[in-house]
């Protein structure tokens, strides 16, 4: 028997409940005239409702690909701006990100990812600022400006969603990553499948 929604977690015998979700999670990014969609299958992971919250929050780790890439021509960029994301904390190299999801079925959730940047295959520490257009991650300075410079901005660590504990369903996340040369954009589209 499925309780209803107001009764207490004491009422229906358990503190939590954990819910399993089959995730499929789809990352298309474009970056100039170059696009590329990539799809990961990410297998069972479980979702946790807390006692006090109809909310669900599910866990997972992405692959590692990048959700941003840019090789550096005659033009050295000095920031990324992740659009339409807000910044939650930063420790050390590691920043985490927040952002809306989409629900198929109308609202949203919400989220987290933790992210780093790499300069020259190398994680660098950048200063993470939150601003009108999204987040801002400002590179270190560079002594020498006229060598190449591949930047990258790499998931770092478990991805967390954050959904309405009923909700049964598609969610999607549009992330926008620009640079300020202004000759790059990539723009991911994350999708998971919550049955």
């Amino acid at each position: 028997m499925k309780p209803t929604h107001g009764q207490s977690a004491k009422k229906r015998g358990y503190p939590r409940r954990w819910a399993t979700w089959a995730v499929l999670l789809s990352l298309s990014l474009s970056a100039s005239a170059l696009a590329r969609q990539q799809v990961e299958a990410l297998g069972v992971v479980n979702g946790q409702v807390s006692a006090r919250t109809p909310w669900v929050e599910v866990t997972t780790f992405l692959s590692g690909q990048p959700l941003f890439t840019m090789t550096d021509g005659a033009l050295s960029p000095t920031a990324l701006w992740v659009e339409q994301a807000t910044l939650v904390s930063q420790t050390g190299e590691v920043v985490r990100l927040q952002l809306p999801l989409t629900l198929s079925a109308g609202g949203q959730g919400m989220l987290q990812l933790p992210v780093t940047v790499r300069v020259n295959n190398q994680v660098v520490r950048v200063r993470a600022e939150e601003t009108s257009l999204g987040v801002r991650l400002s590179l270190p300075a560079r002594e020498d400006t006229t060598a190449r410079v591949d930047v990258t901005l790499v998931p770092a660590g478990a991805v967390q969603l954050t959904v309405p504990a009923a909700y049964r369903g598609d969610v999607s996340v549009a992330l926008r990553v620009t640079s300020d040369t202004a000759v790059e954009t990539s723009s991911s589209s994350e999708s998971a499948s919550l049955p």
